[in-house]
């Protein structure tokens, strides 16, 4: 059962052993209930953080990006949380919490002080809107509450339940896309969670200027690729934050680097690690590098019709094609080899010699055989956007290269983000560069890429019966051991039919002012922006 599985030798993120938590859970919501009676400091001075930016808009339920969840986790409280980079829950707008002996529902308890940024009292009634507007927007990150349903008890009190009994529920509560709202400002400004809110629901322009969360910062301004400025909530019912506000800028990685360097009050997310030996011994510097959570993959659309790759033949051509030891040459020192779509490091990943390897004979040889005389296609990513400190266009760039070895003919289509992510929705992405941060650490997470996931439908991967029953088994199965042991088979199914070839996961850096504190990490937030300090002067 989820209360009492064994914990995972694999990695301390899935170390989870429920009753000790819940107990530590009360003490820690004691704890922290009294730092925000007794640490009333006044927040002062501004923190810079720069940012390449990938967010179109900062409505909690539409938007999945590293920008908007920095942001978002600032202005939206959850009924759970994570500190720092430890990945156990914790509680936030929850005090408590008691899994059911059959695995599939728990129940919250609520904290009775807090009020959103007008001043309203959050209650049950804003969590059961705040997750049913999330599924019934049916954007990218619905998938977090497939299977779930969220009840009220009373004013203080949810049930979450789920179909199926599911490992992964106390670790998707914490999303920043499972903000709570203040329902009735929402609705106000044009917001529903009705089941047709995807065609209804007409909030996201106010909630990209506007904050309806109980957070500690709100929004002041938002200028999409530009800037989002966040301000203290006064009404904030934990510790005030150092900083009165924050200013987070769309600035290029090279440019973040420079920044850094000359500012005080700054942090810089986007420094590739390759860069870190250059700011060694800078006293006005702090460097934290730490193992990725991000992962970068190839995708072709299996879609009839749409591309030659799709050819079974050209697809595996593809993956042996690859110049995989060039590509992590570009995350620099940490970067990893991803041997499948499960991050190292995580339960379940694949073993590092298990990862697909070059072989430019056997690629040309599976072209010749494929019985299409000329094979082109169309290599897609996102212009002028960098991830992890690595450019997408780089990465197209030695893609091609590495394809032209073979024979193969690709053409780099380069568009804005909210374009390219148009045309992935509409289907039509033909090769594409695929990216994922992490949503919630566990393995169900890149459960989006099996046959019936959000991701495999994007390209086509619709029709795959032994991958899809790996994943069902794998989703609802409580032994981590077992777990992991289905993970790794529903990962070789991938390598070696589906529209998904796992690529590297580079290593993740921090630079920041000297002078900054709690400079830590984390793989959905990046940075807990209100639980930055400052040492003196």
């Amino acid at each position: 059962m989820l209360a009492r599985r064994s914990t995972s030798r694999q990695s301390h993120v899935f170390t989870l052993l429920l009753s000790l938590t819940v107990a530590l859970a009360v003490a820690a919501g004691l704890t922290q209930s009294a730092g925000a009676a007794g640490e009333r400091s006044s927040a002062s001075g501004v923190l810079v953080v720069d940012n390449v930016f990938n967010n179109k808009n900062l409505d909690p339920h539409r938007e999945a990006s590293v920008t908007a969840n920095m942001a978002l986790h600032a202005m939206y409280d959850t009924l759970l949380t994570f500190r720092g980079k430890d990945y156990t829950p914790v509680p936030s707008v929850a005090t408590s919490w008691k899994v059911s002996d059959d695995d599939r529902s728990i129940t919250f308890t609520l904290r009775k002080d807090i009020v959103f940024s007008d001043g309203t009292p959050l209650t049950a009634k804003d969590v059961v809107f705040s997750y049913a507007r999330l599924y019934n927007l049916k954007g990218v990150q619905s998938f977090l509450l497939r299977g779930l349903k969220l009840r009220a008890i009373g004013k203080y009190q949810v049930v979450l339940e789920s179909d199926t009994p599911n490992p992964a529920l106390l670790r998707i509560v914490e999303s920043p896309n499972l903000g709570i709202v203040n329902r009735k400002v929402v609705a106000a400004n044009g917001g529903t969670a009705a089941l047709n809110a995807a065609t209804t629901d007409k909030a996201e322009a106010w909630l990209s200027q506007n904050s309806a969360g109980s957070g500690p910062y709100v929004i002041k301004d938002f200028t999409p690729q530009q800037q989002i400025t966040l301000e203290v909530n006064p009404k904030y019912w934990g510790p005030t934050p150092r900083f009165k506000r924050i200013v987070i800028r769309n600035m290029p990685s090279a440019a973040q680097l420079l920044n850094v360097q000359r500012g005080t009050r700054e942090i810089a997310i986007d420094v590739p690690a390759l860069l870190i030996p250059t700011v060694a011994g800078n006293k006005d510097v702090q460097a934290v590098v730490a193992p990725g959570t991000n992962i970068f993959y190839l995708t072709v659309n299996l879609t009839p019709g749409v591309t030659d790759a799709s050819n079974p033949k050209i697809l595996q051509a593809l993956r042996l094609a690859i110049d995989y030891d060039a590509l992590m040459a570009l995350g620099g020192p940490g970067t990893a080899r991803l041997p499948g779509m499960v991050p190292v490091g995580f339960l379940g990943s694949l073993p590092a010699d298990q990862a697909i390897k070059r072989d430019v004979a056997k690629a040309k040889q599976l072209v010749a055989e494929s019985g299409l005389k000329e094979v082109s296609f169309e290599l897609a990513t996102v212009s002028g956007f960098s991830f992890s400190g690595i450019s997408l266009e780089t990465v197209a760039q030695k893609l091609q290269s590495s394809f032209a070895e073979v024979g193969l003919k690709s053409t780099i289509r380069l568009r804005p983000i909210g374009l390219h992510l148009q045309v992935r929705a509409e289907r039509k992405l033909e090769v594409n560069i695929g990216l994922q941060s992490l949503s919630y650490p566990d393995p169900n997470n890149y459960l989006a890429y099996a046959p019936n996931g959000v991701q495999a439908l994007f390209f086509g991967y619709t029709n795959d019966p032994v991958a899809t029953a790996l994943a069902d088994q794998a989703q609802k199965t409580i032994d981590d051991t077992k777990r992991a042991a289905l993970f790794v088979k529903y990962q070789q199914r991938l390598n070696a039919v589906s529209a998904f070839t796992p690529i590297m996961q580079p290593a993740e850096a921090l630079v920041a002012s000297a002078r900054l504190t709690n400079i830590v990490r984390n793989g959905i937030w990046y940075v807990d922006l209100a639980r930055v300090g400052e040492r003196k002067a």
